[in-house]
This record gives structure tokens, sequence and C-alpha cells, in this order.
């Protein structure tokens, strides 16, 4: 009856009173208690703000559950290597071709053109400049030969070069090459070439003094009366010790 209700009211107005409520109107209190239907309201479970950390981490006290639950894979989804390659486990083994050798000297356009020395020795001379191999150091203007044999000398071949070469010794030194790539070929074609030089043989640099001196040191002693072998060279050069006539 009335009575209820205002009894009700009473207690009602006290219990906001002591929460803190008493400026909410019991009805609007009800209200939210209440969904539009008039069925109480879900209400969600008290939060343990406790439990958490700020970094989420439980505090000490907490229920809460902390066992990692591991994240599903999708087998359609693993990560490939970079750029589509296979993994190391599946790479291909290596490959036992063996190292290209390194190409032989491209042949260079020259204008060189052989000498004219006797109608015999010129074909022989040409099948030796069409038969020798490209060489590093040839240039447009000049080629260098690689003689197969013995030259066949003429007479015309006045060279110590040509007195020194004997067949066994062009055939011991023919291959022999020095750190530049200067051969036996390369130090008697001067004096092949040029029939009329005194000498006949150049050293391209200075290993060829000793890969070739048992040509060069023959030559030296019959241009020089020196023998590179037994004697050794003496400088003077106090210019009081110089001798010169009246004439001179």
């Amino acid at each position: 009856g009335l009575g209820n209700v205002t009894a009700d009211a009473i207690v009602q107005q006290q219990e906001m009173t002591v929460s803190g409520e008493e400026n909410v109107p019991a009805a609007e209190q009800v209200s939210a208690a209440q969904g539009a239907d008039g069925a109480p309201a879900a209400q969600e479970p008290p939060t343990d703000t406790r439990a958490a950390a700020a970094d989420g981490a439980p505090k000490e006290g907490s229920n809460q559950d902390t066992t990692a639950v591991p994240a599903a894979v999708d087998e359609g989804t693993k990560e490939e290597p970079a750029g589509g390659e296979a993994s190391a486990e599946s790479a291909a083994p290596p490959s036992d071709e063996k190292t290209a050798e390194p190409e032989a000297p491209a042949r260079v356009e020259s204008s060189f053109r052989l000498p004219e020395i006797d109608a015999e020795f010129d074909v022989w001379l040409k099948g030796q400049l069409d038969a020798s191999p490209a060489d590093a150091k040839d240039t447009e203007d000049f080629r260098y030969l690689t003689f197969s044999e013995l030259p066949p000398f003429t007479d015309l071949h006045k060279s110590l070069m040509r007195k020194t070469m004997t067949p066994e010794l062009f055939a011991k030194l023919k291959d022999v090459k020095t750190s530049k790539g200067y051969t036996l070929s390369n130090g008697m074609q001067a004096g092949v070439l040029r029939p009329h030089l005194g000498v006949g043989f150049t050293a391209g640099d200075e290993e060829s003094f000793e890969l070739f001196k048992e040509v060069i040191y023959p030559i030296v002693e019959g241009w020089h009366k020196f023998n590179p072998e037994t004697q050794e060279h003496k400088s003077d050069l106090d210019p009081s010790k110089v001798v010169m006539s009246d004439e001179q």
C-alpha cells in the first residue's frame, strides 16, 4: 500500500546518502539498474585493477593466468627467404667446373712488314710470321715473332748472336720467358730480320740478362772484350787520371 511505498522510499534515501548518491533521483537509479524492457541490465564483472601493471604483466597476488598461448601458424603464410632464394640446406652444390684459362692476346691489326733478305730465307720467315701467335707486346706497327726452329741463317747474317746460337742452345732456351713475357725469339728477332747488325740480340728487361746469359755473355765478350762470367767491371771517374794527347 501507500505506507509500504513511503517506507521503501525512506530506506532508499538513506542508502543514497551513505553511498554519496543523494543528489541522484530514485527513479534514475531504478532505470539505470533495469533495461528498456524492465529486466535487470547486464553488468560486467568487477575488474581488479591491481591485477595488472602498467606494462600488462600481472602484479603479485593476482589470479590472472599468465600462461602464454602460442600464435597459430598458417602453413600457407610461412616466411620465405628474401628474393625467393632457396635455404642453405636446399642450396645447389658448388659447381665442379674448372676456372677458365686466361684468354690469349687478341691479334692487333698491324702495318708491320718483313724485310727482303734472301728469296729462300724470306719464304721461311713469312711462314714463321704467319704461324706466330699474337703477343701482348704487339703494336700497330710492330709484331713479335716466335721462331719454331733455329733460323736458317744466310751468309748475309754477320751478328755475334748468329755465331753464338747453336741448335742445342736454341732448343734449351726457346721456351724460356721472363716474368714480363720476354722470350728468346724476342731477343733474337733483331739479328734475324737485320742481318747487318753486329750484336743481333736485345734484352727486353733486367731478368733477360740472367735467363739468357748463355747467349748474352759470349756476345758481350765478343763485342767488349769483357767476360761478365769471370770479370768485374770497375769504374774510375777521377778526371785527373784521364790522359789526352795534344791533338785531343
